[in-house]
């Protein structure tokens, strides 16, 4: 894994949201937008963290308000939001049993 360029930085996912559909988005190591935080590709360094977020800019006709947020490696091996906000964005709305929810309860077959 690469190391931070300089003291202090926390590893980073690239969000935005889909265009057409308004859905959160991450950009994933292959470089396509996935919908799953846990298929954001993690970035462990500011100048490529920096660099996606400047490719991100000139795909205007994909996505929109593309922005970095902190992320870290969870139990499981895949990359997991640290901060509340980005919970929520991640998981869907709390408030209802649609959309990512109950996408991710169809896929455990509940």
């Amino acid at each position: 894994m690469a190391q931070p360029t300089h003291i202090g930085f926390q590893s980073k996912v690239l969000t935005a949201n889909d265009l057409i559909n308004g859905e959160v988005v991450y950009l994933s190591a292959e470089g396509q937008w996935v919908k799953a935080f846990a298929n954001a590709k993690l970035f462990t360094n500011d100048v490529a963290a920096n660099e996606a977020s400047a490719q991100a800019e000139t795909q205007q006709n994909q996505i929109v308000s593309a922005f970095l947020t902190n992320a870290r490696i969870g139990q499981n091996g895949v990359p997991e939001p640290t901060h509340m906000r980005e919970r929520f964005r991640a998981n869907g709305p709390s408030n209802r049993f649609l959309g990512k929810q109950a996408d991710a309860a169809r896929l455990r077959g509940e």
